[in-house]
């Protein structure tokens, strides 16, 4: 289910960041769950938002009414580190959320603040821990060859994804997608635009 269009955010990599965030209310999106629920008898949802949890006060309200309504489902959703705390993620789970897929990008400083990510590895540890702690499962979304990395930086992701204590992982090649900060960066850079993949 998509209850979202756009991000507001401004990673350079995706093609989502900087674009018209349109998130759809609590009430329309319960309805529809509701009816997944109830016509179709669906019992899993995985919302498939760029960033689910953008509006904090809009994620509360559809835990809220998950709840109010009784409905007894099981859901996932994509997040970022930033815009959870262990406060939402208790809610988040007792309005049946069970894996949260995080963009974390890499184990280095330097890297995440080249992509222009905004978040800290410190903001990293905390929320995977607080997902643990509460019994959500946690994806980590990890790019490699992004600028910036070498050999080095690479081996310091795949260890800081180990020390993290995952429950899935995912290592993707940093690609300069068309028309993102990232493409623009390399193509003024290297003057061509054919190229999409970062060395």
């Amino acid at each position: 289910m998509v209850t979202s269009l756009g991000c507001p955010y401004r990673c350079k990599f995706c093609e989502a960041g900087r674009t018209a965030y349109n998130p759809r209310s609590p009430q329309t999106v319960i309805k529809e769950v509701e009816e997944c629920y109830y016509k179709y008898g669906v019992r899993e949802i995985d919302f498939f938002d760029y960033e689910f949890t953008a509006i904090r006060e809009r994620t509360f309200e559809i835990c809220r009414l998950l709840q109010e309504k009784k409905i007894d489902i099981t859901w996932a959703c994509r997040s970022r580190v930033d815009t959870v705390d262990k406060e939402l993620l208790t809610q988040m789970r007792r309005a049946g959320c069970s894996r949260i897929y995080f963009g974390l990008e890499s184990g280095v400083q330097d890297i995440l603040d080249d992509v222009g990510k905004g978040i800290t590895l410190e903001q990293i540890k905390e929320t995977i821990h607080a997902c643990r702690s509460l019994g959500i499962k946690s994806l980590g979304f990890f790019l490699i060859g992004a600028p910036g990395d070498t050999r080095q930086s690479v081996k310091d992701t795949i260890n800081f994804a180990k020390r993290l204590k995952l429950d899935y992982v995912q290592f993707s090649k940093c690609l300069a997608k068309p028309l993102t900060p990232l493409w623009k960066q390399l193509k003024e850079e290297t003057k061509k635009e054919k190229s999409s993949k970062v060395v």
